[in-house]
């Protein structure tokens, strides 16, 4: 089969990876053609070119900037013109290619525009893969305020459902979504949580001291990991506020927070004013390079912010089961609902209330308590990432659900 993927990224790096890419590399493998449109944001001094990554070939579409330290302004028309530059490099460089299924992901490419466009020109099937809600996400962070907006927003949603074939939702909750709102019956919903390679990943206890010497730490120390973006969604503040208390109780135990986003800046601010040493934020590192630093600490961090009210499964799951890392997290309603049923159902972690700071703190220490006592095996948690989000029962399933 022949699949054109519609993707935010796609590393060139041989070594740097994502999940986008793993799942494609994956169709590849297996023998399927697989054709990729990504963008290239200006700030890259790159031109709009084509990229072939062993049989995969990939499109780089040059657009504004939307991520970094952006402009607003900027932002905004670069998400609006992006499906229109997306449009005339396929006319020029794709458009004689023989597609059966376009996939797409929200929220960025999943654009009703693209979609429309594809599936007329191409005469084809769409996936979706639903990992981020839009429009109600904007909404609950304050980024849509204006009601008519919003519900304009809401019916392209609605209009995009009803030109999408399948829809791959990574938890339970993602699949009520799609139903309570009568987007797609069951038998059009394909169940995949967040696959990639699966790695027997290790680290010598030499390396694991020079990283943590590296980052000013030592064996004594328990140290907790966040890798993701630092934006309005994932509210880090709460765990700023949660560490300035842990900070009077115990010296031992720190924070360090790896990643971008537009509230970093912020964050770094709250730092260095509070004085909370506990805590420190580094640069975003690649994939391979941020797998080997976060296996030479204890505990994975997932953070959310309240006001969220739709369902989210963060894949930094994968990644701490992976290295056996047991999650704390802050998580919304909804959320607590999908990965906090999750971290509960397998006993690798422990979740609080988003926003209660004395829920969070009381959750921290049963979570310290089982810690302590050895509750959370490093490889029962690895043997879980395994079963749940190997790739190849991920391609299996995904196809069964698409020729159904």
């Amino acid at each position: 089969m022949n699949f054109l993927f519609l993707s935010h990224r796609y590393p060139k790096d041989k070594k740097n990876s994502c999940l986008e890419k793993d799942f494609i590399k994956k169709l590849s493998e297996k023998g399927h053609k697989v054709y990729v449109i990504t963008t290239t944001e200006r700030r890259m001094n790159e031109e709009t070119h084509i990229y072939k990554d062993d049989n995969v070939e990939v499109l780089y579409v040059k657009t504004g900037n939307r991520t970094k330290k952006y402009n607003l302004i900027e932002k905004i028309i670069t998400i609006l013109t992006t499906p229109y530059l997306i449009k005339i490099a396929f006319n020029k460089y794709f458009k004689n290619i023989k597609i059966d299924y376009v996939v797409t992901y929200t929220p960025f490419m999943s654009s009703l525009s693209l979609i429309r466009f594809f599936k007329k020109k191409l005469n084809c099937k769409i996936v979706l893969f639903l990992w981020d809600i839009m429009p109600q996400t904007a909404k609950d962070m304050g980024i849509i305020k204006n009601e008519f907006i919003f519900k304009y927003m809401k019916n392209n949603e609605k209009k995009m459902y009803l030109n999408i074939d399948k829809v791959i939702c990574n938890c339970t909750e993602a699949e009520n979504y799609v139903l309570s709102n009568k987007y797609k019956t069951r038998e059009n919903i394909i169940f995949i949580r967040n696959p990639e390679y699966i790695s027997k990943f290790s680290l010598s206890q030499n390396e694991r001291k020079r990283l943590r010497e590296k980052y000013g730490y030592t064996e004594k120390d328990i140290v907790f990991i966040f890798g993701g973006n630092m934006g309005m969604l994932q509210k880090l503040e709460n765990i700023l506020e949660l560490a300035k208390i842990i900070k009077k109780e115990s010296s031992d135990i720190k924070f360090i927070l790896i990643g971008d986003g537009k509230d970093k800046n912020i964050l770094e601010e709250k730092v260095k004013n509070e004085n909370i040493d506990n805590v420190q934020i580094l640069n975003v590192i690649p994939r391979y390079e941020y797998e080997n630093t976060i296996g030479a600490f204890d505990c994975g961090l997932i953070s959310l912010n309240e006001k969220n009210t739709v369902p989210n499964f963060p894949t930094k799951v994968t990644a701490y089961l992976k290295l056996g890392l047991p999650i704390f997290a802050s998580l919304d309603s909804s959320a607590a609902k999908g990965v906090g049923r999750y971290i509960d159902e397998n006993n690798i972690g422990i979740w609080g209330k988003a926003g209660n700071i004395k829920d969070l703190k009381e959750k921290f220490d049963l979570f310290m308590e089982k810690y302590s006592n050895n509750f959370f095996e490093k490889d029962k948690l690895k043997n879980l990432y395994e079963k749940d989000f190997d790739i190849e029962k991920a391609y299996e399933i995904f196809i069964e659900g698409i020729e159904k």
